[in-house]
């Protein structure tokens, strides 16, 4: 099995003698490395990792096998087993249900149509996220979406009051 092996080629130039196929096959296939891990751990770029890899014909990993190698290092825990889990809908999938019935793309606080500094984002009103009813979901943009979650937060931790009079919101701090 043979190691990557690295020499100069003057003027500051470095150049490679590849690693063997065994060698590839280990680090990628057995121990199941990504490029960006093998290339830091030589010391050469990606590209050039990734140039033996097309040499040796090895399968390249298709984007979903890198989110769930991604997912299972960071929480140990992939797809339905995952806190993240949205049931396979996505989290494009309120977007999409509110697309669909051709609601107006603009805030429902401001009225704002997110081609300012704050772009739309898709509100759940009652906070779950799996909840993807057309009664359920409304633009906010950026500003006036951290806006409500805050006063959402604050009223989860029973510091304030919030009060709905026809369109207008009353919030009341508690002391």
């Amino acid at each position: 099995m043979r190691a990557p092996k690295k020499f100069g080629g003057g003027r500051g130039t470095t150049y490679w003698e590849p690693p063997d196929e065994e060698w590839l096959s280990l680090h990628y296939v057995v121990l199941d490395k990504s490029v960006r891990q093998i290339s830091r751990e030589i010391k050469a770029s990606r590209a050039v990792v990734e140039r033996w890899l097309g040499e040796g014909r090895f399968p390249r990993r298709t984007q979903a096998e890198t989110h769930r190698r991604h997912a299972r290092a960071m929480t140990g825990r992939v797809g339905s087993e995952s806190s993240n889990w949205k049931g396979g809908k996505g989290r494009r999938y309120g977007r999409k249900v509110l697309r669909r019935a051709e609601v107006l793309q603009a805030c429902a606080w401001c009225g704002q149509n997110g081609s300012g500094p704050s772009k739309l984002e898709v509100h759940h009103k009652d906070h779950n996220s799996q909840n993807n009813i057309l009664e359920n979901l409304m633009y906010l943009c950026q500003a006036c979406h951290w806006l409500e979650l805050g006063l959402w937060h604050l009223r989860e931790q029973d510091k304030i009051d919030l009060i709905a009079i026809g369109s207008e919101i009353h919030v009341t701090f508690r002391r």
